[in-house]
């Protein structure tokens, strides 16, 4: 059932009103205040609070967004870990299958680091800054993260209890990494705080996001606020980044089940190098 409904959302992106966003979406910016300023700059983030950054063209025709048709995102992403298949000795085989390794939670534990690992991928990709308009700051940067776990956890809906225990990991994953990234950088003034925050901030994004999926809510008003600041001006570039989404729905709609609880995909990259 959920499939259907991702399949059909993208026939109806622009008959929807705007969306209303969780009052802690105005929490973020004093996140940049000077106490807590290395907050800009998490692992894999580089941005100073308060720095400018050069707006760049973007390196493609925004009409491919739109004309791009969804695919299937698998992907056998390389990994160390040892397969059946490839196992180099009977002991070996019983020695995995002992400690668990080919156990159910395992199989879905490690799906769950993949899955993440895709997030986080796509999340720091440069491109995507310049696509949609973005300065590469960490308000952007980690609405970025969420809009990528979001979407996977509506795609992961419709596996039943495997997908559920599986978002699950991927919620927990992704909770522990924004929480380790943090205290990397050394923040330690009301750390749980601004914590807690930024997880009420995820609820109420992926709530606004939730309405897009009945045809009732467009996602654009809520991208618009949540990446733009409501700016107006941006309509453009939240339209833009609306199609992303929806198109990238649509691709993991397209993604074989047993390809998504094995964490094997990407997101799209093609239509941001065009």
């Amino acid at each position: 059932m959920m499939l259907h409904v991702l399949r059909q959302h993208a026939a109806h992106i622009y008959r929807q009103p705007e969306l209303q966003v969780h009052p802690l979406f105005s929490v973020l910016p004093h996140l940049l205040r000077p106490e807590v300023s290395s907050l800009v700059s998490l692992s894999n983030f580089s941005t100073a609070a308060g720095s400018s950054t050069k707006k760049v063209e973007p390196h493609f025709k925004r009409t491919d967004l739109f004309n791009a048709h969804p695919r299937s995102l698998q992907y056998d992403r390389p990994t160390d870990e040892p397969r059946p298949e490839v196992a180099t000795s009977r002991f070996r085989q019983a020695l995995l299958t002992i400690s668990g390794f080919y156990s159910k939670e395992s199989q879905l534990l490690r799906g769950s680091k993949n899955l993440y690992q895709a997030v986080v991928q796509q999340a720091a990709e440069p491109r995507l800054y310049e696509v949609f308009e973005l300065q590469k700051k960490f308000a952007n940067e980690y609405n970025m993260l969420c809009l990528h776990v979001w979407m996977l956890l509506v795609r992961l809906r419709s596996e039943g209890k495997d997908g559920k225990d599986i978002a699950q990991m991927v919620y927990e994953t992704f909770q522990d990494n924004v929480e380790a990234r943090v205290r990397g950088e050394g923040v330690k003034v009301r750390l749980n705080k601004w914590l807690n925050e930024l997880e009420q901030m995820f609820y109420g994004m992926s709530f606004a996001f939730d309405k897009s999926l009945t045809g009732d809510e467009v996602i654009t008003g809520a991208l618009l606020r949540n990446f733009y600041n409501d700016d107006k001006s941006k309509q453009k570039p939240a339209e833009i980044l609306s199609r992303y989404v929806t198109r990238e729905l649509a691709c993991l709609a397209k993604t074989e089940s047993e390809h998504v609880l094995a964490g094997k995909i990407k997101f799209s990259d093609d239509i941001l190098s065009r």
